[in-house]
């Protein structure tokens, strides 16, 4: 990436390609991937304060913060496979953008580029994050299903499973 032209894209825009930049580098220290993302994403000193603030023994309270400081994230941010919090209101978000893993040996997290994504951008914040979609409504009976989860195809042909929550 080069880094000029990367600072000259609108505030939003970084995150994506940000996403694919980090994910074969290594901080010396867990902890300080959220430092080092916040200055590759010019945050401010204030921000950069903040993260700091936050003890070094609590890797996890830093990444849930510096998701609040970049506050934009693609929508496709959603269906990245991979480790997520499971604590609301961050349980859409991967735990990390560099340390990246899966349980399912069968999914290539790391080919995941949100560079090439082209969804909006959505916000993040105390209340989660805010998206956007096409959706649709399912009209039946919830008691009287058979399982918690169901498959349809797409209008590409595309399988995709739909799980039922009582959230």
């Amino acid at each position: 990436i080069c880094w000029h032209a990367y600072r000259l894209l609108e505030e939003r825009e970084p995150i994506r390609l940000l996403w694919n930049a980090v994910q074969f580098r290594l901080p010396s220290n867990k902890s300080d991937e959220t430092i080092c993302l916040g200055s590759l994403l010019d945050f401010s000193p204030q921000a950069m304060h903040k993260l700091l603030s936050i003890p070094k023994s609590e890797p996890k309270r830093r990444m849930q913060e510096f998701l609040l400081l970049q506050r934009y994230f693609p929508v496709d941010i959603l269906f990245v496979p991979g480790n997520k919090f499971v604590e609301k209101p961050f349980h859409w978000a991967p735990t990390s953008f560099i340390f990246r893993s899966s349980s399912d040996d069968d999914i290539d997290v790391l080919a995941t580029d949100l560079s090439s994504m082209k969804g909006p951008l959505c916000s993040a914040n105390l209340h989660g994050l805010f998206v956007n979609l096409a959706g649709f409504r399912l009209a039946f009976d919830i008691s009287k299903r058979v399982c918690d989860i169901f498959w349809f195809r797409n209008g590409q042909g595309k399988w995709c499973q739909v799980y039922i929550c009582n959230d």
